[in-house]
């Protein structure tokens, strides 16, 4: 009995060792194809590239309160994705005149700002990630990026609809941030609220387009797979 159970710990032991040394080499050739495209081939693209990201949190709390609605159709006109109703329905306009007013709103609003007075290093790591995604997929079009202040909508932080990208950047304010926990968010999810996180996530949100439809997964392997496919995409369009 003593000798078999030495056999198969010993069996294992091998197992777990070549396991972990095809891991390894695993982990060297995804760092080789992660860095393959040449410098002078990304910054080919990213002259090419016009990323910009617009602030509608900035511009619908610039709104006066003596030209409210006037105001609104002005930013409609720019910020379709977010005033899609109709402006002149009374019950709209009080949905909006609440949200603009609310004290809780407007708290998060002047936190938000004091975190993120200006975006341009955000800008900045859109510009290098898109000059991969577009490398690796040079027919698909870079999305419209837009960021609001949600009202702590940490369900989806990150949202992709068609051709625009939307921040929630309420949803970044820090890990330790108070509202995070009177939510009864887990730590471990609140943890991943910070800024360093933005990029990865809404990459992630866009591996779902180059992903396999989800609904074809129907074992807990096939899951994996599937999850493991967006991690890498991320991974490839956020080499560094």
């Amino acid at each position: 009995m003593m000798k078999i159970r030495a056999y198969l710990s010993i069996f294992f032991l091998v197992v777990l060792g070549s396991f972990l040394f095809t891991s390894c080499q695993s982990c060297e050739r995804t760092k080789e194809k992660k860095h393959a495209v040449s410098v002078a081939k990304l910054k080919e693209v990213q002259r090419q590239l016009k990323i910009s990201i617009e602030r509608y949190e900035v511009d619908f709390f610039a709104v006066s309160n003596d030209n409210f609605v006037e105001d609104l159709k002005k930013l409609q006109k720019k910020y379709p994705f977010f005033l899609e109703g109709d402006l002149d329905d009374v019950r709209n306009q009080r949905q909006l005149w609440s949200y603009l007013n609310d004290p809780l709103i407007k708290e998060i609003y002047e936190l938000t700002m004091k975190k993120y007075p200006d975006l341009n290093d955000l800008t900045a790591q859109f510009r290098e990630a898109f000059s991969y995604y577009s490398t690796y997929f040079p027919e698909e079009k870079i999305p419209h990026i837009y960021t609001y202040v949600s009202g702590l909508d940490y369900e989806m932080p990150i949202k992709l609809m068609d051709s625009i990208l939307v921040i929630a950047l309420d949803m970044y304010l820090g890990a330790n941030y108070k509202y995070y926990n009177e939510l009864g968010i887990p730590q471990y999810v609140s943890s991943r609220f910070q800024k360093e996180y933005i990029l990865p996530n809404c990459f992630s949100e866009i591996s779902y387009l180059h992903s396999s439809n989800p609904k074809t997964c129907v074992t807990v392997l096939d899951h994996m797979i599937y999850e493991g496919r967006r991690i890498y995409f991320t991974e490839m369009m956020l080499p560094n």
